[in-house]
């Protein structure tokens, strides 16, 4: 959750979110929750050595994403569309792992 954490602070350091509590906990734990009860996300054992972690995956098919994704961008500041992209292009990929997801 933290790694998610920080990417959220980083889009907003961007100016693509425009509230820092975009960046709470509590409000990722909640948008996780979300895509997993709409079947975008499941919950995974990481791997046997780390015992007790758990990871996200991505558990749609690519037209449910495009379609989650186009609702979700309803919501970015406009204009921000290709610089999310630039930021996800210099962000390392998110193991999104810990033990309490």
């Amino acid at each position: 959750m933290q790694e998610i954490q920080w990417y959220s602070m980083t889009l907003y350091e961007e100016r693509a979110l425009d509230y820092y509590e975009a960046c709470s906990l509590d409000t990722i734990r909640n948008a996780v929750n979300l895509f997993t009860d709409w079947g975008v996300l499941t919950k995974a054992q990481a791997s046997p050595e780390n015992k007790g972690e758990r990871m996200l995956v991505i558990a749609a098919e690519e037209d449910t994403l495009q379609t989650h994704e186009n609702h979700v961008r309803k919501f970015l500041k406009n204009g921000y569309t290709n610089g999310a992209n630039e930021v996800q292009r210099r962000t390392p990929p998110l193991s999104i792992a810990g033990p309490r997801l």
